[in-house]
């Protein structure tokens, strides 16, 4: 399919526009308001609040909204794959294109609200966050496209709810604003998500600090983590054939 068509027809989803746009845009405008009330409210919170937002975006996208459109075509495609010299790869390019365009302009929404109402210039580390972002981006659409390979349109639809706070648990940096041992517990489960990785380079990357670090702790737990997910796609693919 068309790459342009594809990404036209996404924009023509109701559901995308609110979960994966206005929800993380409401993340951000609440966090930055939360932390505006309680007087702690300082220019390195936009920078995170910021990235925070994009993960939450991010996900919906590469997660939820992906893996619908996953289910919807998979038969179209299967067939596609069976029948002509279109290719499982093929397949997966054209749609991790369409997951860049997409999780781009989640970023840059959710970048000029920030400039407005964060108080922030802009710099080219927005530009090299915004390549982080979307590395996780096609990381966690390899999730998605298990997701809408093993599930119906109605159990994706049932779960994204669950779905969604299971993510925001694991990206949103509790230790930033909150000491205690739940927090300290939740913490370490967040170290096995890449997006706890993605916040320390955001701290790192615009206040200063060691980048080499975060970045390989980044790109082990990607590693480490999608092996699970390779294996089950494989397995899948292995018994259809």
């Amino acid at each position: 399919m068309n790459i342009y068509l594809m990404i036209k027809n996404t924009f023509r989803n109701k559901r995308f526009i609110f979960f994966t746009i206005l929800t993380p845009v409401f993340w951000y405008i609440a966090l930055v308001m939360m932390s505006k009330t309680s007087g702690f409210y300082k220019t390195k919170y936009a920078y995170i609040c910021f990235t925070v937002s994009c993960l939450i975006g991010i996900a919906g996208n590469s997660l939820v909204s992906f893996a619908k459109s996953i289910n919807s075509m998979k038969n179209f495609y299967e067939l596609q794959i069976a029948t002509s010299k279109y290719t499982i790869l093929k397949w997966l390019y054209d749609e991790i294109i369409v997951q860049l365009v997409l999780n781009t302009i989640i970023c840059l929404v959710i970048l000029i609200v920030t400039f407005l109402i964060g108080h922030v210039e802009f710099s080219l580390k927005f530009v090299l966050l915004i390549i982080i972002l979307n590395i996780l981006g096609c990381y966690l659409s390899l999730f998605g496209f298990r997701l809408g390979q093993f599930f119906n349109a109605r159990a994706i639809e049932a779960s994204i709810f669950l779905t969604m706070l299971v993510i925001s648990f694991l990206i949103v940096p509790f230790y930033t604003w909150v000491k205690s041992d739940w927090v300290s517990i939740l913490t370490n489960v967040q170290r096995v998500s890449p997006g706890y990785y993605v916040n320390q380079l955001t701290q790192h990357l615009f206040l200063g600090g060691e980048l080499l670090n975060p970045a390989i702790c980044f790109i082990f737990s990607i590693i480490l983590t999608s092996i699970p997910e390779i294996i089950a796609l494989l397995w899948k693919f292995k018994i259809k054939s």
